[in-house]
């Protein structure tokens, strides 16, 4: 066989072409310097520190600058707040990170690592090399036109916090403080994290106007800054990075109850100290709801229901057979939780394992019973060290002889007393990991709840801190007054708001309260109102011991919030896959509307309703419209264009309410409680539509089947088109229509393959018929159209 030099010599070029290749293309370079910075790049942001004149700036893609320290971070060594000056030396260790040598003004050195963490965000962590600091302070810049949010579950009465300052240290009272998050974002569309789990002292520009200043109690400097274009995208940024909230069970948008006393009354109900009803006694309520039309489908048993704090085993008196008790509510069709903290105490069967195991952190000082039940019994030392994973793994044992009875979940109480000295199995101080503790409480439960039922199951915790929202799929703010003062009502809302910037969508609040005297039925029902407009509706008091008329009202109220979980659902998918809260802040969606910014007492849910809860004992308030036009919820005919300001009247069974124009709202309708359909809409999913002229709406309905679109675009002549992506499901269009405007022809199907849909003769043959069809119910001034699934789905023209 001949050699052929030329055809060889042709193969060694190809294939080192191929190898070199790959070594030689250039590369985006995450460093680069000059004399006077230091500039860090990723895809959507850039980084810049000052070399002799320390300060750290972040620019989004298009060089615009979100964030700039004011001065310096501080450091306290020896009792003095010594400032960094300047960074010595620059060492790439990869394309990610990068090591920084620098100098405090003393001399001291210190070490800098700079990470990058994604395409939108920056880690940089500050340690001294030869001195321990026993404080940290930072201090970030303030824009003339910057609104700042989050910190987590905030209790001050305020949702936009600049021109406040507090201390983000988790402890019990009324309310509970028991979510704080050295966390925040702007409007100059950034996102901050402080990562220290103990105390942070914060002032948002209270004392000095231009200036966030934080201090913490600790050695280790290390913070998140995360890019956006706006506060939304912020928050998805930062929580792709610290996990993105769970998705529900769809049971869990029903309405829920719970009881603490045994009484029949509001008046003989009362008896918190010492609980002492029998799981029979919930069971009698749940029959009771069921008997009153109130579509409840989530209860739980509260402390009376273990033998003792926490043995996760049922005691004689409660009930003598567990399983049979929470099989007799299944079969009512109620979900069942069980609550729990996360200590367990003397009298527990799993006490002393407990502490021959080094599993939890000592004695407690009081004992604590099932009989006797002193909150003072929870002092922290009885905690599980769940950072110790053999602990964690042993109490989801114990949990898992609860879970065999067949519970669906539980509600998390307690979780903020971590004492000050403990050491933790991760090696931190408990006052360094007094906040943070929280994570690990949830994540414990989260972990064998999901190992047992997938996603199926409720956990509602009161204690969270920043990640929490991956490791629970709701959360309850705690205990709050039975009354309309500042711990009151008006708390859940402010507390609700804060939160949802903070990656906890999924939130509920006991409705009218739990600490002090029993609420009026003024306060149980303008807290009813919120908690219709709230993922979670949740009552201790049960609607029949208020008037008949309130009994009515809330019966009304379950049925529009049950009826809307195609739409919760839908929002819970959004929630699980950005970080979006449900309730939503104006800002968040009006944030170019800089009046939107400081509304506190407000918000939409998705971009649909307006809700401006009343949270006084008047019956009259103030009410901010965001920019748009706004149909009035108790009487269509009437609509506000935006912005404008407005004092609202009404009484207490009215709270104002709005639907925004372009509005498409999915609905599971089964009775005819509201004005959504009557009991022959049970077989559809009903669309309801509030049509914009001359816009076009979109939704994406994500609920039992793969997401489905909905388009809507009304012509300046009025026509409309109804577009919707491939699905199965029957459908009940609900349109407002303007009073006046006829209906010419109604067409379904697309292109050529299209038929005209005929008009029903009146109502109540709309209503009794199955086939497509249509109505104009010119009473109310709604359009009907029933259009079930064949081959002229997916398209409706209205001529």
């Amino acid at each position: 066989m001949k050699f052929n030099i030329q055809f060889f010599g042709k193969i060694l070029l190809i294939l080192s072409v191929l190898f070199v290749m790959p070594f030689c293309v250039k590369k985006e370079t995450f460093i680069k310097q000059s004399e006077a910075e230091v500039i860090f790049t990723n895809k959507s942001s850039l980084l810049k520190i000052n070399k002799d004149s320390w300060k750290i700036s972040l620019l989004n893609s298009s060089g615009e600058e979100q964030f700039i320290e004011a001065s310096p971070p501080s450091f306290q060594i020896d009792e003095e707040w010594i400032s960094l000056r300047k960074i010595v030396d620059v060492k790439p260790t990869n394309n990610k990170l990068v090591e920084i040598k620098a100098e405090l003004t003393n001399g001291t050195k210190a070490a800098v690592l700079v990470n990058s963490l994604s395409d939108y965000a920056f880690g940089i962590e500050i340690r001294l090399d030869e001195k321990e600091a026993s404080a940290i302070r930072g201090f970030n810049k303030l824009h003339q036109k910057e609104e700042v949010y989050g910190f987590g579950e905030m209790w001050n009465g305020h949702v936009a916090q600049r021109g406040q300052s507090f201390v983000l240290w988790d402890q019990t009272g009324t309310p509970d403080e028991c979510a704080y998050m050295p966390y925040y974002v702007t409007t100059n569309n950034y996102a901050f994290f402080l990562d220290y789990g103990g105390s942070v002292k914060v002032d948002v520009g209270k004392t000095d106007l231009d200036r966030i200043v934080y201090e913490a109690p600790t050695s280790e400097f290390s913070i998140t800054l995360v890019s956006g274009n706006k506060i939304s995208e912020a928050v998805r940024n930062f929580f792709s990075l610290n996990g993105m909230p769970t998705l529900p069970p769809r049971w869990a948008f029903q309405p829920w109850f719970w009881m603490i006393g045994r009484g029949t009354t509001l008046k003989t109900n009362w008896d918190k100290n010492h609980p002492n009803y029998k799981g029979n006694d919930v069971v009698k309520m749940a029959k009771r709801y069921r008997e009153l039309d109130i579509p409840v489908g989530v209860c739980w048993f509260e402390p009376p229901w273990q033998t003792a704090r926490n043995s996760f085993e049922a005691r004689e008196y409660f009930t003598n057979d567990f399983k049979a008790l929470i099989d007799e509510l299944h079969q009512l069709n109620f979900k069942v939780l069980a609550w729990t903290t996360p200590y367990t105490s003397p009298s527990s069967p799993n006490w002393q394992e407990g502490i021959d195991k080094g599993y939890i952190f000592g004695e407690p000082k009081d004992e604590i019973t099932a009989d006797k039940d002193p909150v003072a019994g929870e002092n922290g030392y009885n905690y599980i060290d769940f950072t110790n994973p053999e602990a964690r793994k042993w109490w989801q044992e114990e949990i898992t002889k609860a879970l065999n009875a067949g519970l669906d979940g539980f509600k998390l109480d307690a979780g903020q007393k971590l004492p000050d000295d403990v050491i933790l199995h991760n090696g931190k101080l408990g006052k360094d990991f007094h906040n943070a503790y929280a994570l690990y409480f949830n994540r414990t439960f989260f972990e064998i709840l999901s190992e047992k039922y997938g996603n199926n199951f409720l956990m509602i915790p009161r204690a969270a801190w920043i990640g929490s929202g991956s490791y629970t799929n709701f959360k309850w703010p705690g205990d709050l007054n039975c009354t309309f003062d500042d711990n009151g009502l008006p708390a859940a809302l402010y507390s609700m708001l804060s939160l949802s910037f903070c990656g906890l969508p999924y939130l509920a609040t006991d409705i009218g309260g739990y600490a002090g005297k029993n609420p009026e039925e003024n306060v149980w029902v303008r807290w009813a109102q919120l908690g219709t407009f709230m993922p979670g509706m949740q009552t201790l008091y049960m609607p029949w011991w208020y008037s008949d008329k309130a009994l009515k009202h809330y019966r009304y109220l379950s049925y529009l919030h049950t009826e809307l979980i195609p739409f919760w659902m839908s929002l819970a998918h959004e929630s699980h896959e950005t970080g979006a809260p449900i309730c939503r802040p104006l800002v968040w969606t009006f944030q170019d509307d800089i009046n939107s910014w400081r509304v506190d007492n407000e918000y939409t849910l998705g971009e649909s309703f307006l809700i401006a809860p009343v949270i006084t004992p008047e019956n009259e308030r103030e009410v901010y419209i965001p920019p748009g036009v706004w149909h009035d919820f108790w009487d269509n005919s009437k609509s506000i264009q935006g912005p404008a300001e407005i004092n609202w009247k009404g009484d207490l069974w009215h709270f104002p309410l709005y639907i925004k124009a372009g509005a498409i709202i999915p609905m599971e309708v089964s009775r005819d409680m509201t004005v959504f359909g009557w009991t022959e809409s049970a077989d559809y999913i009903t669309i309801a539509i509030w049509p914009s002229i001359s816009e076009k709406s979109q939704f994406r309905l994500h609920d039992r089947e793969e997401p489905v679109i909905f388009d809507v675009q009304m012509g300046e002549n009025e026509d409309i088109l109804l577009k919707w992506s491939q699905s199965a499901e029957d459908y009940l269009f609900r349109i407002h229509w303007k009073s006046g405007n006829s209906i010419k022809e109604i067409t379904a199907g697309k292109g050529e393959k299209r038929i005209s849909l005929s008009k029903a003769k009146d109502l109540l043959s709309f209503r009794k018929s199955k086939e497509d069809e249509w109505f104009l119910d010119e009473v109310n001034n709604k359009l009907w159209i029933r259009k079930s699934t064949d081959e002229y789905s997916g398209e409706i023209r209205i001529y």
